[in-house]
């Protein structure tokens, strides 16, 4: 955990941190040992200069604690601080918010998770709202199946619900014991009084009791619910109110959110140029990057820029979200957008690196598609004897048998048949490229389009358009 926090530290966080400690002592010593060294022996003999042995670990252990916590202080004192001052779990509420901007997600989410379980305890109903709220962005962001996503985000949806019925509960009961109070004050000035029941039940009216930041959410309520291009207008609308309000703890950062939602509501609706208008005003914001909304942004901004095919400045915004999150880095949806940049600009290092990259178990479907990926890598660098007999021994293997891939594999052979008979008989190319086109003719029009949607036909797809 200590070693996630002390990496994920900016440069200039780093630095005022490390200014923060006594120069000279231990949690100043561990600090500087542990930005480079991960290993717990050679930890240990640089901070004590002797040999580690399990019965002194207590002492690393104990050390490593306290300087964790002297980081936690450290983000603390440097965060906004939304919560009542002094509580206990403001700490850990301000270290999850850190941790998410940070994309330590799993951290995030446990600092999350403690924060708001004293909250909970000490029945401090407002803070709660808050702590769910940002509970809620950590666990929509967690890398997790939509399926088991959506039963979370509902888990906290729920106590939303629940810690606003509560405080609001908590206030009702309040006005009808301070209307209580007023008849009490009649009835003892011999005053006309009633003796009244009070409900166990209330309804709220929205539309009577609406502030402009009710407002403001019930219009993006309506625009996330409306799947069609009527959500733009909803969107613009919701931005205009927003930009009126008077200042509150997240308006900075709910302005990026919005207009990232309208900028993907405009490239769903196949309005890309609009879209990275707003993409673009959004990317150098200043905020950008303390918003929780920094990687969906800079990842759908990437992701519109593919679809215009403006390859060369989809793969700046990506090396732009490697720089600012760097522990994205391996994030598969990432990498995939990175394949698809580097195969269309035919980056073809880049493109080995980042396969080569994808290790650890991998289903035959996957094995198959990295393989066909490096028959690209192979033709980008003109080895086209190279890509043929990688497509020889895929068709050989057993994992190909049985699997969509054989017409791909085919396509691709003819492919490479045509580009080798280039300078021999020209119409033994023409039949080549003919048997080619009528392949992927037949791909296109299948009923599965399975192997449509990978980024080897489309590659094969955008050669034959460029010929």
């Amino acid at each position: 955990m200590l070693h996630d926090l002390i990496q994920a530290l900016s440069k200039d966080e780093l630095r005022r941190f490390q200014n923060s400690l006594s120069r000279g002592k231990r949690s100043f010593n561990l600090l500087g040992i542990m930005k480079n060294e991960t290993n717990k022996e050679v930890i240990f003999k640089k901070l004590y200069h002797e040999k580690y042995s399990p019965e002194k670990d207590i002492l690393l252990r104990t050390e490593m604690k306290i300087l964790k916590r002297k980081l936690e202080e450290f983000i603390l004192e440097n965060s906004s601080q939304d919560l009542h001052p002094g509580r206990d779990y403001a700490l850990f509420y301000e270290v999850a918010k850190w941790c998410m901007l940070n994309s330590i997600y799993d951290l995030a989410l446990k600092y999350c998770r403690k924060s708001f379980d004293l909250a909970l305890a000490q029945k401090e109903w407002a803070d709660l709202l808050r702590i769910n709220r940002v509970y809620y962005l950590i666990s929509w962001q967690q890398p997790a199946g939509l399926n088991e996503k959506t039963e979370v985000l509902s888990e906290r949806t729920r106590w939303h619900q629940k810690i606003i019925n509560t405080l609001a509960t908590e206030e009702m009961r309040l006005s009808h014991f301070l209307e209580a109070s007023i008849d009490r004050y009649r009835y003892n000035l011999r005053q006309a009084h009633n003796q009244r029941r009070f409900p166990d039940t209330h309804t709220i009216h929205f539309p009577e009791h609406e502030s402009s930041l009710a407002a403001y959410f019930g219009l993006k309520a309506k625009a996330y619910s409306t799947m069609d291009g009527r959500a733009i207008d909803i969107l613009k609308e919701a931005i205009a109110l927003l930009k009126d309000m008077p200042h509150f703890y997240y308006k900075d950062q709910e302005w990026i959110a919005v207009n990232g939602a309208l900028a993907m509501e405009y490239s769903a609706h196949g309005e890309h140029d609009r879209a990275c208008e707003v993409f673009d005003m959004l990317i150098y914001h200043p905020d950008l990057t303390k918003s929780q909304s920094s990687i969906g942004i800079q990842f759908n901004y990437a992701t519109t820029l593919l679809k215009l095919k403006q390859y060369r400045k989809a793969e700046e915004i990506l090396e732009l979200l490697d720089e600012r999150h760097p522990k994205m880095i391996l994030n598969r949806q990432i990498q995939t957008m990175k394949i698809t940049t580097y195969l269309f600009l035919g980056e073809s290092e880049k493109l080995k690196k980042i396969i080569s990259r994808q290790s650890g178990p991998m289903d035959p479907a996957l094995k198959i598609y990295n393989r066909l990926l490096f028959v690209i890598y192979y033709l980008q660098k003109d080895s086209l004897e190279l890509a043929e007999r990688e497509l020889i021994n895929l068709e050989k293997s057993r994992p190909v048998k049985g699997s969509v891939y054989p017409p791909l594999i085919q396509a691709f052979k003819l492919y490479i048949e045509a580009e080798l008979s280039r300078t021999g008989n020209s119409s033994e190319r023409q039949k080549k490229q003919s048997e080619f086109r009528r392949v992927m003719d037949d791909i296109a029009g299948a009923e599965d389009d399975v192997l449509r949607s990978l980024l080897p036909y489309k590659w094969l797809q955008y050669t034959q358009e460029s010929q």
